[in-house]
């Protein structure tokens, strides 16, 4: 009994009844499945980007208002530090003891945006806060006492050392 070809039969293709080996059908749709692997590596490729510049995005807005912060904290420890124990005078402004709230909150501000960050900010915003916590009180003794010295002096290290932080990750960003 000899097989008849079908009307509906392409020259070159085998009979229904003749099965290809994997070998075979791999090799007969080379095309498809290269096509096919491109485009399953071009869209992981493609995912990855997006979440690399998403990230990037986030590390420099959290880069740029932890700058902005670190200048206005550095406004109040100033402030607190040159001007606070002369501020009762007639030719300085009365003293704001809001500026003490207001030194708290940039360094809290600047703590919660540093876990956006890599970790060399993290850890210098961690030293930001327990220098705050330790020399804030004494920034009011003014420039004349060793302690009210040494207090600016290691918040200002601490600011400086963000600072650096922050702007090394942003020159490090793709």
């Amino acid at each position: 009994m000899t097989e008849q070809s079908s009307p509906y039969q392409v020259d070159g293709e085998l009979p229904a009844t003749h099965q290809l080996t994997l070998w075979q059908q791999i090799y007969r749709h080379r095309l498809a499945l290269i096509s096919l692997t491109i485009a399953i590596i071009s869209l992981g490729y493609n995912t990855w980007r997006n979440e690399a510049t998403e990230a990037h995005r986030n590390t420099r807005a959290a880069a740029f208002s932890i700058l902005l912060e670190l200048g206005e904290l550095q406004q109040i420890t100033s402030y607190r530090h040159y001007f606070y124990s002369r501020a009762n005078t007639d030719d300085l402004p009365a003293h704001e003891d809001g500026d003490w709230v207001r030194g708290w909150g940039k360094v809290l501000l600047i703590s919660d945006l540093s876990s956006l960050m890599p970790d060399q900010v993290k850890q210098a915003a961690i030293a930001l806060r327990a220098s705050w916590q330790q020399h804030a009180a004494q920034l009011e003794s003014g420039p004349g006492d060793p302690q009210g010295a040494a207090a600016e002096q290691a918040i200002m290290t601490q600011v400086k050392a963000i600072r650096i932080a922050v702007l090394t990750t942003l020159n490090s960003l793709e």
